[in-house]
């Protein structure tokens, strides 16, 4: 595996300062100091809707597209992934799984009438 790149600077101020929430937000998370998190990478996106590219099971989102960002960070080799937009704070994007569908066992049916008489 090749290692990953860290530290690229931030081209702006309004992307310093999206960083800088993400790495507080997973310091706070991870009970770490900010300084063990490192930059992987930042780039603007924008997300297909109000989702930022994080949709989660069951919920309905606005069908406009979202100026943002997407942020990567890593600790000790793990990548977490931050998406902001759309006036948001960044936030961790954890996609949930969906739930598993019910399994509908098949049954026999017989029709009326098919049966000994």
């Amino acid at each position: 595996m090749a290692p990953m790149p860290t530290n690229p600077t931030p081209s702006n101020s309004g992307l310093e300062r999206l960083v800088a929430q993400a790495k507080e937000d997973l310091a706070g998370r991870l009970a770490i100091d900010v300084a063990q998190i490192d930059l992987v990478e930042i780039e603007p996106v924008t997300w297909p809707d109000g989702s930022l590219g994080c949709p989660q099971p069951g919920m309905r989102y606005i069908q406009v597209p979202q100026d943002g960002a997407l942020i990567l960070l890593a600790v000790e080799g793990r990548v977490y992934e931050y998406h902001s937009g759309g006036g948001r704070d960044p936030f961790l994007c954890e996609l949930k799984p969906l739930a598993p569908k019910p399994v509908i066992t098949p049954i026999d049916i017989v029709p009326p009438g098919s049966g000994d008489e």
